[in-house]
This record gives structure tokens, C-alpha cells and sequence, in this order.
């Protein structure tokens, strides 16, 4: 039986832009035999929605980013996504998009969206929903045995997740270093310290700190992957009073940063060291420090756009780039002895072809940058012909001195 590997984005939201936000990613085995029932099921079972309540809603996009959405909501769609899958080998392309909806009381329903069954109810006497039209009509019908049982088998979740919150056994993690983030955080968030018994490429084991406790993850290689299933997870602690009220395991920068890098993927939000700070104590219980959250935040930034020092280094190539897109622009940048970056000035070609229709007043104006780099930048503005600001120049310094200004000059 083929599988295929597959992201799936849940519990984000759509943005009017049609980009998918704020999102938890995971990875399944996708068998190409599966029919849309399984898939959904699995998902819900994954996820822990309660169908009762909540309903889910599948969908993709053939263009990352603003494409057209399309939703999964039969066999038939589930096999045009499945067709379309096996035609790209990268896995990072065509994810699957989870939204988690509240169900519609009262609505009207069709006899093509009954497909999942509610377990764990008496099938004795059941009186089964049957509707071809939409008044939702009855029809019923005496049946002893429980209806709609599916065979999961075809679909595996893999958990890509390095901090997925529910932890059980027969869970199948795509790497070993994100089962023991996931194991960091789930002893946070329990309170409790863990010690490891017996850690290599093939197990993982961890017990409780305290010798008398029965707490236990055990842990090993799936076949010849790198993957990792748990064998063995037994979350009752019986450790003593004394054991229980030994100081916590710290949390660390990099994982506090971890587990809000998410937030900051969308540049337009505005998430403060104090914010990061009030929701770990309200989710975990952790009384951190401010420095501590500044040092998560700024790890997580630098995870998801790098170091600000690196991006110095391509600032040749996007003058390059930049005169060349601007023909007969004027573009200059001044570098130190050592070869640092010193002052930089940008005039373009349009910028200069529209001075000519400009009012004869030029106002220059510097602004000082915050951050780890503390420089100045300049902007040469003049006024058109309706009162309106027209841009000539800008250019970054050091810091506003003689030599610098003589050299913008």
C-alpha cells in the first residue's frame, strides 16, 4: 500500500489575504487508498474535537499564500488532492489546512453529510437519521450493531510538532528531538523533574526524578527511520511528599522561544516581552523573569530572520540589485578599514527625474534607529507641484557627526 507524506496546518485562521495564520503544524502518512471518512476521523481523534460539538473543515491550496482555497469534503475531492500530491516530491508543498468550527445547531442536514458516527453510544433501539431532502425527515429502523466502523490503519499520525501537548502511547514522532521537546514541556507544564535512564539513536527512556515514583516514557526507532513511537507511557506520579516539593526544572530561553516562535511569524502583530511573560505563568504556572522572556523573544526573532549582523553581508548584492532594476540611479555605499559597513546613499533614477518638478525647498531630516545597531537614517525630502511629499534621497549613517554629514553632503 503507497503512502505519501503530508502537512497538516491546524487550529489557525484565515486571513482576508486567503494566508493561513497562527497555525500548529503536524505530518501523517497519507495512504492513497484512503477515503475521506478515515481522513477525518483521524484528524478528529488527533486533535481531540469533540464532533459533537465541534465540526472540521479540510481544505488546500494549490498557490501557497492568497491562492484559491479548495475543501475536501468527499472521497472524490480527497482523491484530487491525493493525485495532486503524488505529483510533487517535496513535502512541504500542498499541506492540508484544519480549521476547527463550532457545529450549527439546528441546521438542515443532507444525506451526503452523514459520515461520521458518534461512538460510545447504546445502538440499542437507535433511531438512525436518514434525510434525501431538506426538511429533515425520519426514518427509522431497529439495529443492534454499531454503525460506521472504520479501519484507521491506512492513516498514521506523525507528530512534527516540537511542542504537541497531549502525550500518549503508539504516538509517532518524526524526529527524537521533538519527543524530547515535547517531553520538556509536558514536565513543565506537569511540574516535575524527569531524569533519563537510557538514551541513543534506537530508545528513550525517562523516569521520574524520585526513585519510588511510577512514572514512566519509554520510547524507540521505528524500523530504519529516524522516526520514534512511544512503546510504553505511564503518567500516574506516586513520588512522596518530600520528592514533590524539590525545586522545578528551569525553563530556558530556547524553550520559552519555541514555544513563541509561532506568534511572531506574523510581522504585523505586536507581542511584548511582558505578554510572553503573563501567558507562561497562565498556561505553565512559571513565574519567569523579564530578562528571561526578552532573551526567549529575541532567540525566537532571530530563529525566524536570522541575525541582523548576517543581513549586513548581502547589502552589496541588493545595490547591485537595486542599480540595476533603477538604471542612472545614484547609489554609493562607504565601508571602513576593516571592511564594515560605514554609510550607505540611495538616490534613483526617478527621484531624480522628478526634482525638476518640484518646489525649489529641500528638507533634510534624520531619524535614530533602535535596536542593536544604533544609526541614523536620512531622508532628502522636497514638495511637487499639488503640496504633496516627494522623496530625493535616504541614506543610513553611523550616527549623525561631521564626517558623516560632510560625506553625505
Amino acid at each position: 500500500m503507497v503512502s505519501i507524506p503530508v502537512l497538516v496546518k491546524h487550529s489557525g485562521r484565515w486571513t482576508y489575504e486567503k494566508n493561513f495564520e497562527e497555525y500548529v503544524t503536524d505530518a501523517i502518512l497519507l495512504s492513497t487508498s484512503t477515503t475521506f471518512v478515515e481522513l477525518h476521523d483521524v484528524l478528529a481523534s488527533h486533535l481531540s474535537v469533540d464532533l459533537t460539538i465541534k465540526r472540521i473543515l479540510v481544505e488546500y491550496q494549490i498557490t501557497p499564500n492568497a491562492g484559491q482555497i479548495i475543501g475536501i469534503h468527499n472521497d472524490m475531492s480527497l482523491k484530487v488532492f491525493i493525485l495532486q500530491k503524488k505529483l510533487i516530491q517535496d513535502m512541504n508543498c500542498l499541506p492540508l489546512y484544519v480549521s476547527i468550527l463550532d457545529k450549527v445547531v439546528g441546521s438542515n442536514l443532507a444525506s451526503s453529510s452523514i459520515y461520521v458516527a458518534v461512538r460510545g453510544i447504546n445502538c440499542n433501539n437507535l433511531e438512525t437519521v436518514i434525510n434525501t431532502t431538506n426538511e429533515g425527515a425520519l426514518v427509522v429502523c431497529e439495529n443492534t450493531e454499531a454503525l460506521d466502523v472504520f479501519e484507521m490503519d491506512s492513516v498514521e499520525v506523525i507528530i512534527s510538532d516540537p511542542h504537541h501537548k497531549h502525550v500518549e502511547e503508539d504516538q509517532v514522532y518524526l524526529r527524537k528531538r521533538i519527543l524530547k521537546s515535547v517531553m520538556k514541556v509536558y514536565s513543565i507544564r506537569e511540574k516535575f523533574q524527569m531524569r533519563s535512564k537510557r538514551s541513543n539513536k534506537k530508545m528513550y527512556t525517562l523516569f521520574c526524578k524520585s526513585r519510588n515514583c511510577e512514572f514512566l516514557m519509554r520510547a524507540s526507532g521505528k524500523g530504519e527511520t529516524k522516526m520514534f513511537r512511544i512503546r510504553e507511557f505511564r503518567p500516574q506520579h506516586t513520588c512522596p511528599l518530600n520528592d514533590k516539593i524539590y525545586p522545578k526544572m528551569h525553563a530556558t530561553s530556547m524553550l520559552i522561544a519555541g514555544m513563541v516562535k509561532q506568534k511572531f511569524k506574523n510581522h504585523k502583530r505586536k507581542y511584548s516581552t511582558t505578554e510572553i511573560k503573563n501567558d507562561m505563568k497562565k498556561d505553565f504556572g512559571m513565574d519567569l523573569t523579564y530578562i528571561l522572556c526578552w532573551r526567549a523573544k529575541e532567540r525566537a526573532l532571530e530563529e525566524l530572520r536570522g541575525k541582523p549582523s548576517t543581513f549586513y553581508g548581502k547589502l552589496p548584492s541588493y545595490l547591485y540589485v537595486l542599480n540595476t532594476t533603477y538604471p542612472e540611479s545614484h547609489i554609493r555605499m562607504k565601508k571602513t578599514d576593516d571592511n564594515a559597513f560605514l554609510y550607505v546613499f540611495i538616490v534613483l533614477h526617478a527621484f531624480i527625474k522628478g526634482f525638476d518638478h518640484c518646489r525649489p525647498v529641500v528638507v533634510v531630516d534624520a531619524s535614530h534607529l533602535r535596536g542593536m545597531y544604533t544609526e541614523a537614517f536620512v531622508t532628502v525630502c522636497i514638495t511637487d507641484g499639488a503640496g504633496h511629499i516627494f522623496p530625493l534621497a535616504y541614506d543610513v549613517l553611523d550616527s549623525e557627526n561631521d564626517a558623516s554629514w560632510t560625506w553625505f553632503f
